[in-house]
């Protein structure tokens, strides 16, 4: 189940990076409204009104009817004191109404847990995903603790929040993800290992942890040269100043060998002996 959501940001919202850098959040904080009935469309309405007087907006507002992103997740923004630089803001609107409170939650849990697989995050309490409360106890800089008491109010633990969460949240990767920094490639949730085709490129993934080689690496039983994006090299190729040349296979040619009429020799270690 997916939702639409609706685009009403705020102009002149300020464009502050998160400390890492632009996009990069490294989770959400959950929300909770406290204006009761109040719906996504009329906050968004009042804080385009109110957000400079009340040094205060967020990302996105939830309701039983829709999800209003009101700023642009690429920076941070003005919802929970020091969780600002790390987090992504969302609010659920409250209602005393239990069936609205269910259609509400429904969207709120999507949206959270879309929100971390568009940047490859797993569902971590008290890390990537956090409550205002966690906040003020932990980070500080603000003294709020929703959304606790409100999900309580309608028989919904921050436990199972969480849950929840982790369970939208928990779809099969697939084709190349990258985690901390390395890509890796994932076929049935799983990651590939050794040699790899992809749109007529050879890749290599480490046979034990699935990371993409770049660089020199012995793949199987030879040597091997793969560029910045990880594709297998063929031909000649220069590394560290010395030339090499690699056969149709990509494998590294040593000793002496015919290259388009003209014969070469190559050291032990590949390089081309002038």
């Amino acid at each position: 189940m997916t939702y639409p959501i609706k685009k009403d940001l705020i102009p002149g919202l300020p464009r502050e990076p998160y400390r890492n850098g632009v996009g990069a959040y490294e989770g959400v904080v959950a929300h909770s409204t406290a204006t009761p009935e109040a719906t996504a469309e009329a906050e968004s309405a009042y804080f385009h009104r109110e957000w400079d007087n009340r040094n205060a907006f967020v990302h996105f507002f939830v309701d039983w009817d829709s999800i209003v992103q009101t700023a642009n997740t690429d920076y941070k923004a003005w919802g929970a004191g020091k969780g600002n630089p790390r987090y992504v803001h969302v609010e659920l609107c409250e209602t005393s109404d239990h069936a609205k409170f269910i259609d509400s939650y429904h969207r709120y849990v999507w949206l959270i847990a879309h929100l971390l697989k568009q940047k490859n995050l797993d569902v971590i309490n008290g890390q990537t995903l956090v409550s205002h409360a966690w906040v003020s106890k932990n980070l500080g800089g603000t003294d709020h603790m929703d959304p606790l008491a409100y999900l309580t109010s309608h028989g919904v633990t921050w436990t199972e929040f969480v849950n929840d969460v982790r369970a939208a949240n928990d779809t099969p990767k697939k084709g190349w993800v990258k985690e901390n920094s390395t890509w890796y490639f994932y076929e049935n949730g799983k990651r590939r290992l050794g040699w790899l085709q992809d749109k007529g490129k050879w890749y290599y993934l480490n046979e034990v942890t699935g990371a993409m080689v770049t660089g020199w690496y012995i793949a199987g039983e030879n040597w091997a040269y793969f560029d910045k994006q990880g594709v297998m090299q063929t031909g000649w190729t220069r590394s560290s100043g010395k030339w090499y040349y690699l056969d149709e296979k990509g494998k590294m040619v040593t000793g002496e060998r015919e290259v388009n009429g003209t014969k070469y020799t190559f050291d032990s270690n590949g390089a081309l002996i002038q």
